[in-house]
């Protein structure tokens, strides 16, 4: 099936999108919204030079690491009953992530790593004097201050969950695809159990690249509205 693309939006760069557009509700694309970005156009020389670029900000704050089995293919999920999660998770070192994801690049049988939602502020200060959006909206007094932070990955898959929070996502080096649908789709896309879960987030039982249709007869319905990014 052919997935619906997401309406993409060219010529506007970090500090002049527009208004009309956040206020939406309505999924978009900037393309080339952060090409001015320093950490884009390092990523743009090298692998390398993309990591040694992210560690020259790294304050060494240890962060949460998943390790990703080889047999699982990159996919954050479920143990066959799901009781458990399928993947490790410790507590690690951004930099020393990052080397173990370059090492790992070449290798069809080692595991993949992946960060989730490290604060820039907290553990890459600096960053962001150089690598920001300007976002123009009202600020609420009694809002959520705007969360800036940042995912770390090799080729992993997140499986599709639910965000309380409007999100801005900017692929500053490598691709990413966000598959996204409409709230009143929840109930077809078969959600899991509350607990446990890879971010706190209750997530799809439904395998995406290989969906069982037998089992989860609903998510043909779900694929109708269904909306693809690329980045």
């Amino acid at each position: 099936m052919t997935l619906k693309k997401i309406k993409i939006l060219s010529g506007i760069n970090s500090h002049n999108i527009p208004r009309d557009v956040i206020d939406s509700a309505e999924p978009v694309v900037f393309k080339g919204v952060v090409d001015d970005w320093p950490v884009v156009q390092t990523g743009r020389i090298s692998d390398r030079a993309s990591v040694d670029y992210l560690k020259s900000f790294y304050n060494g704050t240890p962060t949460i690491v998943c390790k990703i089995p080889a047999q699982n293919k990159g996919r954050m999920f479920y143990n066959e009953n799901c009781t458990e999660l399928n993947y490790e998770s410790f507590k690690g070192y951004i930099d020393a992530t990052l080397d173990a994801i370059l090492e790992g690049v070449d290798e069809l049988d080692g595991p993949a790593y992946y960060i989730a939602s490290n604060i820039i502020s907290t553990h890459l200060p600096g960053f962001s004097d150089s690598n920001n959006l300007v976002i123009p909206r009202d600020k609420h007094p009694e809002a959520l201050n705007e969360r800036v932070s940042i995912w770390i990955g090799a080729a992993t898959t997140a499986t599709c969950h639910f965000d309380a929070m409007d999100n801005i996502a900017c692929c500053i080096a490598g691709k990413r695809r966000f598959t996204l649908f409409p709230p009143d789709q929840i109930s077809n896309l078969y959600p899991g159990p509350l607990d446990p879960t890879p971010g706190g987030q209750v997530i799809s039982l439904v395998d995406f690249e290989q969906p069982d249709f037998k089992k989860f007869p609903r998510f043909r319905d779900a694929l109708l509205t269904a909306q693809v990014a690329d980045l």
